[in-house]
């Protein structure tokens, strides 16, 4: 029995040795040793207080400071290792790292693979390059945009935001390129406020835009939209001016204004009245008045128009002036048939007028057009009244007088004529016509 294990001792090692061998090769031709990729593998920063993934702030030397990585962010790893573990690897069973501590002068960080049950062929790039730069943090006041137009007849007159400005924080280069920051607000179709939220935006010069940490990402905006529509200005004067003077017109520059306010205050006002006193006025005189003074609550002068109007009144110092009428320019109207007129007043009439020199210019004895009625009277010696044609913005200072007339019959002349006698004046109106009327030119 004993013999059986001592005997042909060495072929039996040999023997052992051999299986080894070939269960080994079998192994290896069951599941290989292979290589493959994977990609894209992310870098992490080691030994900066935030993760780079997060905000890209680290702290070198206990100073706070924004890394901003020129190239090696994501790397690729090519691997090696049995087969039945290649293909139960994934992209989050290999961590990249490179360590802040190991910055060479050039800003280089070696690239180091971990992971279990593989080996690194090859990382590409094997060099994170990175720039380090400080931190910055500064205050910039928020701008809106307005997306869009209002309705018709509409018009926003304010925009309030609450706060107006963010603190932005990160690297000073990119801090210091902030040259915009907006609110874009959508306004289109609007007939009432808007009152909303608005995401806060950073823009560069070229209008890219900067992504920043910032102390608040959104703003409350109110956008007061009204109405506006345009109406007339209109004098209204009162009170009277010094004696022997004389109010003559007015004028309002300008003539029309546009308001803006609530829709239901604005529909209201059709006609803006300007209040002006002419008390004791004895010259032109300009005023200026301020429209809001003079709109309802609700309404205002839109910043389209002026909001101060200028009233010009006009005031006439009053004169007099004398007019003579001869009894040779009275004209008779509606002579009696048959009888023949004779004024007995041998004497010129003078008439005073008063008012303002312009007016009375236009008066003349030609323009009164002075006359008498002689209708419904018969023969004999009659007074009647002088009848005078002047217009209403002068006054007649005097009291017209009674002219003495006398109708007689007329004598037929049977002699012929009689080149000796003197002709008869007649003072009947030359254009009575065959039944007594007669027309006069009033100019």
């Amino acid at each position: 029995m004993g013999n059986i294990f001592t005997r042909n001792v060495g072929w039996k090692i040999v023997s052992i040795v051999l299986a080894f061998f070939i269960w080994f090769a079998v192994i290896r031709i069951e599941d290989p040793i292979d290589e493959d990729d994977y990609a894209p593998i992310p870098v992490q920063v080691l030994n900066g207080n935030i993760p780079i993934g997060d905000t890209n702030v680290i702290t070198v030397n206990k100073k706070k400071q924004y890394i901003t990585i020129d190239k090696g962010e994501y790397v690729n790893v090519r691997v090696s290792a049995k087969r039945s573990v290649l293909e139960k690897l994934r992209n989050g069973d290999i961590k990249a790292t490179a360590n802040i501590q190991e910055l060479s002068p050039f800003g280089a960080i070696e690239v180091k693979i971990e992971g279990e049950e593989f080996n690194v062929v090859n990382i590409e790039p094997s060099h994170m390059y990175v720039s380090l730069e400080n931190s910055k943090t500064a205050i910039k006041s928020i701008n809106y945009r307005h997306i869009g137009t209002v309705k018709d007849s509409y018009r926003i007159i304010d925009t309030v935001m609450t706060p107006n400005t963010v603190e932005i924080t990160g690297a000073e280069s990119t801090v210091d390129s902030v040259d915009k920051v907006y609110v874009d607000i959508q306004v289109e179709g609007e007939s009432k406020d808007v009152s909303t939220s608005g995401t806060i935006r950073l823009y560069q010069k070229n209008n890219d835009e900067v992504l920043l940490d910032k102390n608040i990402d959104k703003v409350d905006v109110l956008v007061k939209v009204r109405k506006y529509k345009t109406v007339t200005l209109n004098v209204n004067p009162s009170g009277k001016v010094a004696n022997g003077h004389t109010f003559t017109g007015s004028s309002v520059t300008p003539k029309k204004v546009e308001i803006i306010g609530t829709e239901e205050a604005v529909n209201k006002v059709n006609i803006v009245t300007l209040p002006v006193s002419l008390e004791g006025l004895t010259e032109d005189t300009k005023i200026t008045k301020n429209i809001n003074d003079y709109l309802p609550d609700g309404v205002t002068v839109s910043t389209q128009s002026n909001e101060q109007a200028t009233i010009d009144v006009k005031v006439d110092k009053i004169v007099d002036k004398e007019v003579t009428i001869a009894p040779n320019d009275i004209i008779a109207k509606l002579p009696p048939n048959g009888l023949k007129l004779s004024i007995l007043d041998e004497e010129d009439i003078k008439l005073v007028f008063s008012g303002i020199q312009q007016e009375l210019n236009r008066v003349t004895a030609r323009s009164l057009v002075p006359s008498i009625d002689l209708s419904n009277l018969s023969e004999g010696t009659h007074e009647v009244s002088l009848v005078l044609a002047y217009p209403n913005t002068v006054e007649l200072e005097s009291d017209l007088p009674k002219i003495t007339v006398e109708l007689t019959k007329e004598v037929e002349d049977t002699t012929g004529d009689n080149p000796d006698d003197e002709p008869s004046t007649d003072n009947t109106d030359p254009a009575t016509d065959g039944d007594g009327s007669t027309e006069n030119d009033n100019n």
